[in-house]
């Protein structure tokens, strides 16, 4: 064999390898196998190696007098003619078309050890993916999603005025640092398309509430979302820093007599005792933002990544990075709902909320509401960027819901159970100044609604009608305006304006306590749909301030047996409601009050043979 003098030189013994840090992914190309590495390898003229050849000129010219060159030179002939024959397309789409390889050359050992070696050249995008917006047209594929806090960085987002820009090219380097690594970990698994909401979503779409509705199907059928669980805004990125673990090496022998080392660490003792932490990951920033309840509930495959370990989890099980396997996931609409044993975890910011409830939270015998419910808890202390997102963030789920149950939605209540839905219970709620909902939806509050009635319940009020206005096209976003009909028993309420400054008594004892004209002259405390609870002594003084010259009434909605050992006895479940100004029997509700028959007291409208009023609630 002839060969020049540099190829005799080669230390065939002695190459360096592949430089650390890079990663490769199946190709797209059949004589080019792409290698990507970090941002700072990103130069034409960092070593790779062993040096060979500047050019193709040099290579052209040297394998005329040499064999091993021109072996090479016949390999890089392919990659030249497979270039020649790509579709434009095909080099726009995938990473390191060649027509942007450097074509210099450089001799690394084989990267699993044996003879021979490898050739390598520099690319002038290796780490510059080709990104753009691709319109599927009604094509269908395989993607992955992106489930992140906006936060309040500097977003790259798509509008009309640069859709045509953002459908030839993105610049990799532009792009927050989150985007740039869900790019990179799509294409570590092979995954060519990315959903990515503020660049697929056209930001200044005059129906964004249809495009926001369209965000069902597109979680629901992505082969993977990938979560930046971790992050608190798109800067963060998906591999964020870890706290250092201490980690001891065990000798460890199984019965199987295969030896070697296991390491001890300590993980969190408070997520060991309770492993549904573990599952809600409830101290990551993604968990406390509200768009990502439906982005993870209608994902069938979800990779998170989180302050301290990685997690991936699908529709019956939860992984860890560090071995833990829990054969359960967090909710999901595609695990059945149908049976009563169906329960999932659900977060909280409070985990003390469930236990300082002066009743307990009890569920209704149908499990597709209870899984309603259970989905209302997590998601009712979640923050909003935007207030008026509070029903269309939730709105994939409630199209999802609404055909489960085959029901109909009215500002996230349902129509066939909408008595036991008007009876949610306020945790930590506060009203919002602008107009979201109708007084009597959760929507109108932030906080956590608590909802769900036990078996034996008996209903003491009758829906006349009903009527919900959409603001756009979701019929399950954002709404106009509503109001419900109502024939109930109606009783007044008086306010005790005696507020308990030390707050003492039952944890709820900072609330306003209401009596009726025949009950306990003691009253019972209310539950308005203001966060006194959690407030101070001076916002109660407020809210009495607010309820002056105000009239109020029990709206008796429902009653239930008040212990199982206390035969013949029960509570009624009520609303606090207040006249509008409209006049007429048009009311508002003000809050939830649980009457015991003490409280209550001799009440006339709850004689059958007594005329009920007929009510409007707004």
């Amino acid at each position: 064999m002839t060969l020049c003098g540099l190829c005799e030189s080669i230390p065939l013994d002695r190459l360096p390898s592949l430089p650390s840090g890079y990663y490769n992914t199946r190709p797209a190309w059949k004589y080019i196998h792409p290698f990507y590495g970090s941002q700072q390898n990103d130069r034409t003229d960092k070593p790779l190696g062993f040096p060979h050849l500047p050019n193709i000129q040099a290579l052209k010219e040297s394998a005329t007098k040499c064999e091993l060159f021109d072996l090479i030179l016949s390999s890089v002939n392919r990659v030249i003619a497979e270039v020649s024959d790509a579709t434009g397309e095909k080099l726009l789409r995938h990473n390191s078309p060649p027509h942007l390889l450097a074509l210099d050359f450089w001799i690394v050992k084989r990267r699993d050890g044996g003879d021979g070696f490898w050739v390598l050249t520099h690319s002038n995008n290796t780490n510059k993916p080709c990104v753009r917006l691709v319109e599927t047209n009604g094509d269908s594929g395989i993607y992955a999603t992106l489930s992140h806090c906006w936060g309040t960085s500097i977003h790259l987002t798509s509008t009309r005025s640069s859709l045509a820009a953002r459908k030839k090219s993105i610049d990799f380097n532009e792009m927050p640092k989150t985007f740039q690594d869900v790019i990179t970990v799509a294409r570590a698994m092979s995954i060519k398309y990315v959903w990515i909401d503020s660049l697929c979503i056209m930001q200044d779409d005059e129906d964004w509430g249809r495009e926001s509705a369209n965000m069902t199907s597109v979680y629901a059928n992505s082969y993977l979302t990938i979560a930046a669980t971790s992050a608190k805004d798109s800067s963060f990125g998906c591999f964020t820093p870890r706290p250092p673990k201490r980690y001891v090496s065990i000798d460890y022998t199984p019965k199987e007599g295969i030896s070697g080392q296991t390491l001890a660490f300590l993980p969190p003792i408070q997520k060991e005792a309770l492993t549904d932490f573990y599952i809600t990951m409830k101290e990551e920033p993604l968990t406390k933002r509200a768009w990502a309840l439906q982005e993870r509930v209608l994902a069938r495959r979800t990779l998170h990544f989180g302050k301290h370990q990685m997690y991936f989890e699908c529709c019956n099980s939860l992984l860890g990075e560090n071995g833990l396997r829990f054969e359960l996931r967090f909710n999901s609409v595609h695990t059945p709902m149908e049976s009563a044993d169906s329960k999932h975890p659900v977060d909280s910011t409070d985990s003390a909320l469930e236990t300082s409830l002066p009743w307990p939270v009890v569920t209704n015998p149908n499990p597709i509401l209870n899984n309603w419910h259970d989905l209302l808890w997590a998601y009712g202390s979640r923050k909003l960027t935007n207030a008026s997102d509070k029903l269309p963030a939730l709105s994939g789920l409630a199209q999802i819901f609404s055909e489960k149950l085959k029901d109909q939605c009215v500002a996230s209540l349902w129509r066939n159970s909408l008595i036991e839905g008007l009876l949610w219970q306020g945790l930590h709620v506060n009203r919002v100044p602008e107009y979201r909902a109708p007084s009597w939806s959760w929507a109108s509050v932030d906080g956590i609604p608590a909802a769900g009635l036990t078996e034996g319940w008996e209903l003491l009020a009758t829906i006349i009608d009903c009527h919900v206005e959409a603001k756009g096209s979701n019929p399950f976003g954002e709404v106009k305006n509503g109001w419900t009909k109502i024939q109930a028993p109606l009783e007044p309420l008086f306010l005790d304006e005696r507020i308990n400054s030390n707050g003492e008594g039952v944890p709820y004892s900072k609330n306003l306590k209401v009596r009726t004209e025949k009950g306990n002259p003691k009253g019972g405390y209310s539950r308005f749909d203001s966060d006194i609870t959690g407030g101070t002594y001076e916002d109660a003084v407020a809210l009495v301030q607010s309820l002056k010259n105000v009239k109020i009434f029990a709206l008796i909605l429902a009653k239930e047996a008040a212990t199982p050992d206390q035969d013949g006895l029960f509570v009624y479940q009520s609303l606090i409601v207040s006249l509008t100004d409209d006049g007429g029997q048009t009311m508002r509700r003000l809050g939830f009050i649980m009457l015991d028959e003490d409280t209550l007291g001799g009440c006339d409208s709850l004689d059958p043979s007594a005329h009920q009023p007929i009510i409007t609630l707004i």
